[in-house]
């Protein structure tokens, strides 16, 4: 995944303790506050022979899908799309959740462990404490 990978996204959000500062009330908030973090582009327009796919934050050649406060399986569409149909190697998704689940990060981690083998992968941030979960 070139240098965006889960654990180079984990690391930089650490060292910058923005979540723990900023706080994240919808999926536009952290979107942005990702996009300053990892230096990334935000809502970019992308044509495909189907259509247009908006992806939330570009980092290098790798779109990742936001999410926030969604149930675990969400944004994982998106994030095929990015490969099937607009023609990307990899593709990731973030949710940002305000507290820590251990069911949701288990139904989450086990989507991306049966996604990895086709280039998706995924971490959760939770927003009050700043703590990065990687699958």
């Amino acid at each position: 995944m070139g240098y965006f990978t889960s654990s180079y996204i984990r690391e930089k959000i650490e060292k910058t303790n923005l979540f723990k500062h900023v706080k994240v009330k919808r999926e536009s908030d952290a979107i942005n506050v990702l996009a300053e973090i990892l230096v990334c582009r935000k809502e970019v327009s992308y044509r495909t022979p189907t259509g247009e796919l908006v992806i939330d934050l570009l980092c290098g050649d790798i779109p990742i899908e936001v999410e926030y406060k969604k149930r675990p399986f969400e944004g994982f569409q998106q994030a095929i799309a990015y490969i099937v149909l607009a023609g990307f190697k990899k593709s990731m998704v973030i949710h940002i959740f305000p507290f820590y689940d251990k069911y949701f990060v288990k139904a989450f981690c086990n989507i991306v462990f049966f996604l990895r083998n086709i280039g998706i992968d995924g971490l959760i941030i939770v927003s009050d404490t700043g703590e990065v979960v990687e699958c």
